[in-house]
């Protein structure tokens, strides 16, 4: 699999993907896309809240499929 540019393509809302942030780090992030603004979020799960990252993200690809064995 590629990464995904932002700029090219975002994830489907509500979907769980690799993401690299501006850093260079990579975490497992969830897509939403609010009605009310035209920014895109990506969230994970940290600390038993939701943490956006608006900006800070730069690509992003699907997770790769679980192992059958």
């Amino acid at each position: 699999m590629k990464w995904i540019s932002v700029k090219e393509r975002l994830p489907e809302t509500q979907m769980n993907v690799l993401v690299v942030k501006e850093n260079g780090k990579v975490f497992e992030m969830s897509y939403h896309a609010p009605f009310d603004s035209d920014k895109r979020i990506f969230q994970w799960w940290a600390f038993g809240k939701y943490i956006d990252q608006h900006n800070q993200v730069t690509h992003w690809m699907p997770l790769p499929e679980p192992p059958t064995e």
